[in-house]
């Protein structure tokens, strides 16, 4: 297959990201790392973290993530704090969404929905529409299996490999197995791997559920 070198198959560098604040690399619970979605890197303060950005990255409803938006000032008993959140969602049909993430055991202690209730309290939808508290618990186990293939193959790169899979599925009008997009390149398992990767770069939009060969996906 030739691979010609369209404007989606020409390399770009990837974008910095859109977080207000750097990782803290002193709390007990920070694991920090990163992934890329639209060409752009976005970070994570914590495995939960991780997980949750690259799940929701596959949702057909969210345009754009964005990681420590600014933060949101609130008042709690006479005293003003901040609190930035984890993620800010840009969804369609319009609408945004401020997302803080949680495991599930520390969620008492954090107070976090306290905080959450104060902010929707006194800023109404000046910051977001509305807010949510994801824990580990909040993930199917469809989106966990397709977080770690997305992840474990964004951990071995291949350039070659994804320009030829965008090629392939610019061939195809409406969504196609992935069974018959790899098919159509021959890069077998290297192939099921790069249609990963395009999923969580969102050059490739998943149609079901779970990422497997029966797996319907087409162009984002």
């Amino acid at each position: 297959m030739t691979v010609h070198n369209s404007p989606e198959d020409i390399w770009y560098p990837t974008l910095p990201s859109l977080a207000t604040r750097t990782p803290s690399l002193r709390s007990q619970f920070a694991a920090t790392s990163s992934f890329v979605i639209d060409r752009r890197l976005v970070r994570s303060e914590s495995n939960i973290e991780l997980y949750v950005g690259m799940a929701l990255s596959t949702r057909p409803d969210v345009e754009t993530i964005v990681e420590q938006p600014p933060r949101v000032p609130y008042i709690d008993r006479g005293v003003q704090y901040h609190h930035t959140f984890d993620f800010r969602l840009d969804r369609i049909p319009p609408r945004r969404t401020a997302v803080a993430v949680k495991w599930s055991d520390r969620i008492e202690s954090s107070g976090i929905r306290r905080i959450v209730r104060l902010i929707a309290e006194q800023c109404g939808t000046d910051f977001a529409d509305d807010i949510c508290i994801i824990t580990e618990k909040d993930l199917s186990r469809n989106d966990r299996h397709n977080v770690e293939l997305i992840h474990e193959s964004m951990m071995v790169p291949n350039a070659m490999d994804d320009a030829i899979v965008r090629e392939a599925a610019a061939e195809f009008q409406g969504a196609v197995t992935i069974a018959d997009l790899v098919g159509l390149t021959g890069l077998r398992g290297a192939g099921f791997r790069a249609v990963a990767r395009l999923i969580g770069g969102r050059i490739l939009r998943l149609v079901d559920d779970r990422i497997d060969s029966d797996a319907r996906v087409r162009r984002a």
